[in-house]
């Protein structure tokens, strides 16, 4: 779960950036079965100006996929991108115009008797 504030006239970029680049990496990842699902929502009950206002939802299939994670979607950020300089430069840009509030790892948890 990563949650994010965007930081202020920065929602239009914001936006053209989750659709030019992040959702494509993450369905390249979901077909490659790196991901299993992602969600994007917004924090419609915010607590105050500096709380986050968007959350990001990667769902992987197990643990085991983290130890071999950045191995598996580095040829897709890869292609996406055309080079690991366009690359670093998209996540400079990235990181100007929204600020990572929190980033966790959480399990779900399914209940059954």
């Amino acid at each position: 779960m990563i949650l994010v504030k965007v930081n202020p006239g920065q929602r239009p970029a914001f936006d053209q950036d989750m659709m030019d680049n992040e959702i494509p990496v993450f369905d390249e990842e979901k077909k490659a079965g790196i991901i299993s699902n992602y969600e994007i929502f917004n924090n419609v009950t915010t607590n105050g100006p500096n709380d986050w206002g968007v959350g990001i939802a990667l769902t992987y299939p197990n643990y085991a996929t983290l130890d071999s994670l950045g191995e598996r979607a580095d040829p897709i950020t890869l292609k996406h991108y055309g080079s690991a300089e366009k690359r670093q430069a998209a996540a400079d840009h990235r990181n100007q115009i929204r600020t990572v509030q929190s980033s966790r790892l959480q399990r779900t948890i399914h209940y059954s008797r």
